[in-house]
């Protein structure tokens, strides 16, 4: 996320999923910064189901080799007929609702964690109080205009810190929520 709350630039669309100069955003994970890419691996291992809304798939430019290698599950009004496999991801599209949807995850996880991915899927997970916890890297830019991760309206919500990693590149921060 950026310092001003971004996290993607104007006009995220596929083939420009961090949207208009969003890439600054990203930068931090293919900097060669050794304590970001630990942090990084920390996460993707403790990763049991990635979770995100239909507009996060269609921007992504999924590729031919394996993203995660666990199951993807996009949230959707209108689920294709057949779930895909791509890079090694199987991705289950769910129509029946945020919180059948992340209780679903929650048990195909097991012991890992389900982690939302985009703005819209984080904002309706913290107004349902089904979000425990947040990670933002903070990226040190101002992007000025783009998607916001707290964009809604959102009743006040508290966050105790668990952990805070200042890198070149980015400032980790991973918060509970009370």
């Amino acid at each position: 996320m950026s310092l001003d709350g971004f996290i993607a630039g104007p006009n995220d669309e596929h083939g420009n999923g961090l949207g208009d100069d969003g890439w600054p955003l990203h930068e931090w994970i293919e900097s060669g910064d050794p304590q970001g890419a630990a942090f990084l691996q920390e996460m993707i291992e403790g990763l049991g189901v990635l979770m995100m809304g239909r507009h996060g798939y269609e921007v992504v430019d999924w590729g031919p080799t394996a993203y995660f290698n666990r199951p993807v599950y996009v949230l959707t009004h209108h689920p294709p007929e057949e779930n895909p496999v791509v890079r090694g991801d199987t991705f289950h599209f769910i129509d029946d609702g945020l919180e059948a949807a992340i209780a679903r995850a929650k048990e195909e996880a097991g012991d890992g964690v389900v982690a939302l991915h985009g703005a819209s899927l984080v904002q309706q997970a913290l107004r349902a109080g089904l979000l425990d916890e947040i990670i933002i890297h903070l990226v040190p830019i101002l992007l000025g205009d783009g998607k916001r991760l707290f964009a809604s309206p959102i009743d006040q919500v508290r966050l105790d810190p668990i952990r805070v990693l200042d890198t070149p590149r980015a400032t980790h921060l991973h918060y509970r929520v009370v």
